[in-house]
């Protein structure tokens, strides 16, 4: 499919007839701003103007062989970046790139509360450095979580995809809702941790137990006990990333060795299916 950027944003004779009188969600889903003449598409954390983005990526040292004013890796038919910040994983050769940004708020959300959620995470699930494909490649896995204190983040109750924010709660159940939005309770102490248990559903992994028993093969996992139970195995960083080393091995990038990076995000549409 060509998509003709000329239309929508206001440098062609068919739009500039019917700038008026249509509506103005355009490219991507979004605000196509004509004040002033701009004719720029809001992209809240960045305005995109002619498939370019005005200002440089913030994570632009995340994907160095790209243009930091690029979009989407200069694929938006394949790719999404729905808050102009960051992709979820990414892949250049044998290394693979996680990229996660935890937000938390509310009156319990404090810093040292998120530095005790970051160091849990850096101590579980980024201790895992290698993986091995299903084709026997070699992988280098790195890691770049951060958890950080943000009250006002939007204002919509639908979280795009590659923002993860929680409501910090005193105590009760933690949960996890669309990967990316939901509760962590802010009692860490004899309860355990519980970011350990809702950061797998974060990067896309399913619940596995059913009422008060593990699934078989899963006894003690962090996925099969509940939040703040449970320890981070190998099982889970094949279940994460097995599946996405097995679509890049396929893709043109890895065939022909291209040094720019193959994106993936996770989100509530490719997830693990929890059981009904």
């Amino acid at each position: 499919m060509y998509y003709d950027r000329s239309y929508n944003e206001g440098y062609g004779a068919a739009s500039n007839a019917a700038a008026a009188s249509v509506q103005p969600l355009k490219f991507g889903g979004k605000e196509v701003e004509r004040h002033g003449g701009l004719n720029w598409h809001d992209f809240k954390a960045r305005w995109l103007s002619n498939g370019r983005f005005t200002t440089q990526d913030p994570k632009r040292e995340t994907y160095y062989p790209l243009s930091p004013y690029a979009y989407c890796a200069d694929n938006p038919v394949r790719n999404i970046d729905p808050t102009g910040r960051k992709a979820e994983i990414s892949i250049v050769g044998d290394q693979i790139y996680i990229n996660v940004q935890i937000y938390i708020r509310g009156q319990y959300a404090t810093q040292e509360l998120a530095e005790a959620y970051e160091n849990a995470l850096d101590n579980s699930w980024e201790s895992y450095k290698t993986l091995i494909s299903n084709s026997g490649k070699a992988y280098k896995i790195n890691w770049n979580v951060s958890v950080e204190v943000k009250q006002k983040i939007y204002k919509s109750t639908v979280a795009p995809p590659s923002v993860n924010f929680y409501d910090i709660i005193p105590f009760g159940r933690s949960k996890t809702y669309d990967t990316c939005r939901g509760y962590l309770r802010s009692d860490i102490g004899a309860n355990g941790n519980p970011i350990m248990h809702e950061f797998g559903h974060i990067i896309g992994l399913m619940d596995h137990y059913e009422g008060n028993s593990s699934d078989a093969g899963w006894e003690g996992n962090v996925m099969a006990e509940s939040a703040g139970k449970g320890v981070v195995q190998q099982q889970n960083i094949d279940d994460m990333l097995l599946p996405i080393t097995e679509k890049y091995e396929k893709s043109i990038y890895h065939k022909l060795q291209l040094p720019i990076p193959w994106l993936y995000f996770i989100n509530a549409s490719n997830m693990e299916r929890d059981r009904k």
